[in-house]
């Protein structure tokens, strides 16, 4: 929509990009806890599934290579915006309740559980 986003740069290999993402999440985390996370690739709309599953593979590299685990994985399109172009990677950090809840039965329009 015009957004004119946190940056801008020129074209990387899209292993940078997810390395770059998760650099950016994983400085705001102060409490690792146990290290165990959930992530979420979000494509906005108009993005592959296979470029969608090309950023989890890198997002998910850099993850582990920061001493996190990742125990629970969502690739797809859960909040689009009109078939905008691009993807949102969410890491959520985990401890027994939350892998409690977010495991438990769910149906909403764009995730099932």
């Amino acid at each position: 929509h015009g957004e004119p986003g946190i940056q801008r740069g020129p074209l990387r290999p899209a292993d940078d990009v997810a390395r770059s993402l998760v650099d950016a999440i994983v400085g705001d985390i102060e409490d690792r806890g146990g290290g165990e996370v959930a992530l979420l690739v979000n494509g906005l709309g108009a993005t592959a599934y296979l470029d969608q599953y090309i950023l989890y593979r890198g997002a998910r590299r850099a993850l582990e290579a920061s001493g996190l685990r990742v125990v629970r994985s969502y690739v797809g399109e859960f909040i689009t915006s009109l078939e905008m172009t691009g993807a949102s990677v969410t890491v959520t950090l985990l401890d027994d309740e939350l892998l409690a809840l977010l495991d438990a039965p769910a149906s909403t329009p764009r995730f099932k559980a």
